[in-house]
């Protein structure tokens, strides 16, 4: 009995044994079927498309010191994209930049030492538009610039 006992644990083991090696070969299989003309999916083919290339903003820097802008004034073409970049001399304090008309739509606030690049959509209507910089520690009256649109 002890013999018998101890086929049949060994049987058991081997069946085991059998039962793993084909249910590991079945979730890796180590054989890749050959793909003919009946197996081949066809191929996916994303068509292709171009995107529109965007148009480089133009940037229009000008300094900022106590006594103006410089220039005082810059000229733009009307709907034109811009970025505006102000250069300020007077790093000891932070600034408000904005346009007096609203339409215009673009305003900035720095730290002290900052200067900043604004993002700006030049208006669809010809004209002259003021800006102006505060100084937030109010030493210094505002200086007053000009957006030239044509």
């Amino acid at each position: 009995m002890n013999k018998k006992n101890s086929l049949i644990i060994l049987g058991i083991i081997i069946i085991g044994i059998v039962f793993y090696i084909i249910l590991s070969s079945q979730q890796h299989p180590s054989v890749t079927p050959e793909k003919g003309p009946e197996t081949e999916a066809p191929e996916a083919k994303a068509p292709v498309t171009e995107e529109p290339s965007l148009p480089e903003l133009r940037t229009i820097e000008i300094s900022a010191t106590k006594d103006g802008f410089s220039p005082p004034s810059f000229k733009v073409k009307t709907g034109e994209r811009i970025i505006l970049k102000i250069n300020y001399t007077e790093k000891e304090t932070g600034h408000v930049f904005s346009f007096k008309d609203t339409k215009v739509g673009v305003r900035g606030v720095t730290e002290p030492g900052q200067d900043i690049g604004l993002p700006l959509t030049v208006p669809t209507t010809p004209g002259e538009y003021e800006f102006y910089d505060e100084v937030t520690d109010g030493s210094r009256e505002r200086i007053v610039g000009k957006m030239i649109v044509e």
